[in-house]
């Protein structure tokens, strides 16, 4: 990935948009609990055209949640950057630690977590839950031994296209954040796209995250929860009003998190 984003600074820019896609493809392979961190560039476009067709005026402070890599939050600034006066990409996980181990690589989180064990022939990930018994029976086994076997080296997780928009545009920058915490800025729009749905989270937990991301959202402010499948767009987005979260427009089949969202007191 570090050897990516040098050569990403190198060549010229027709070439840059296939480095900077084999970057994402890296950073898909990764994850975290019980979240993988799968990004790709150009994949957001039917929510992000809802998202922009009911912003108005030119002093938006945007959070885009669960950013990952931030490939698609640069496509998300590109369109609306006239309505954009801040403009922050979140995502907990930032960076990695890699070392070596065995007779290939072992991967951990920030926190030191173990995440992925890579081998010549497979993938061994620490999280296993819904995978088969055998399976979870082994993982539990080799995690046990992932310690690393030498120096460790941290690799940031954001795409080299991110970095570039960041440089040209001060008003631009990635926060980690968690969130289940509440923003560290009032937003007018927030956008959360392939994290809030219920193969990763509870109810209760999705309900928890809401309230914290709501806590700092302005009256009258755009909140966007959307999914991708790879072939179909998935979203409802909603408006902050009164205590509520008002529906104003859905994307394909809505999100399966809006009942909670919609039932939600604030």
């Amino acid at each position: 990935m570090t050897f990516l984003a040098d050569q990403y600074k190198r060549v010229p820019p027709e070439e840059q948009a296939a480095i900077a896609a084999e970057y994402s493809m890296c950073i898909s392979a990764l994850k975290f609990g019980k979240t993988f961190k799968t990004t790709a560039a150009a994949r957001l476009d039917r929510s992000a055209a809802a998202f922009e067709s009911h912003l108005v005026g030119n002093d938006h402070v945007v959070v885009d949640l669960g950013a990952s890599d931030g490939s698609t939050s640069v496509d998300l600034f590109e369109r609306i950057r006239p309505h954009v006066q801040r403009f922050i990409a979140a995502d907990l996980n930032d960076s990695i630690l890699i070392c070596s181990h065995r007779n290939g690589l072992a991967f951990f989180s920030p926190a030191g977590q173990p995440i992925v064990e890579v081998t010549p022939r497979l993938l061994w990930y620490a999280d296993v839950a819904g995978a088969n018994p055998i399976y979870r029976g082994l993982v539990s086994r080799r995690v046990v031994r992932f310690p690393c076997s030498g120096e460790q080296t941290r690799i940031r997780l954001l795409n080299p296209r991110f970095l570039d928009l960041t440089a040209r545009h001060p008003n631009v920058a990635f926060l980690r954040h968690d969130m289940f915490e509440p923003l560290p800025v009032t937003a007018t729009a927030v956008r959360v796209s392939n994290l809030l749905n219920l193969s990763y989270f509870s109810a209760a937990e999705i309900e928890r995250a809401l309230g914290s991301i709501c806590a700092n959202l302005a009256e009258s402010g755009l909140l966007l929860i959307s999914r991708d499948t790879g072939t179909e767009e998935h979203g409802t987005l909603f408006r902050r009003s009164g205590g509520r979260l008002v529906i104003l427009e859905t994307i394909g089949a809505g999100s399966e998190v809006e009942p909670i969202a919609s039932s939600l007191r604030l």
